[in-house]
């Protein structure tokens, strides 16, 4: 199965949350001094759980799985 992670930065916040549940420490909250955002760090070790989507409080994320 492969997975693609989508993010739509531009209504991110960086409370991190989702970087917080990752099991695979596939994000990172980036930092810039005036803005605050996640970034996907690790694609390749993202696993399509989801978690990250279901506890983001701005729907930033959407996790697509696919048969390959």
């Amino acid at each position: 199965m492969e997975t693609t992670i989508n993010l739509f930065s531009y209504s991110c916040v960086g409370c991190g949350r989702c970087v917080r549940v990752c099991p695979n420490r596939v994000l990172r909250v980036v930092n810039t001094g005036k803005v605050r955002l996640v970034n996907v760090v690790k694609a390749e070790a993202c696993t399509g759980c989801g978690r990250c989507e279901e506890v983001c409080p701005h729907h930033v994320i959407k996790i697509e799985n696919y048969q390959v």
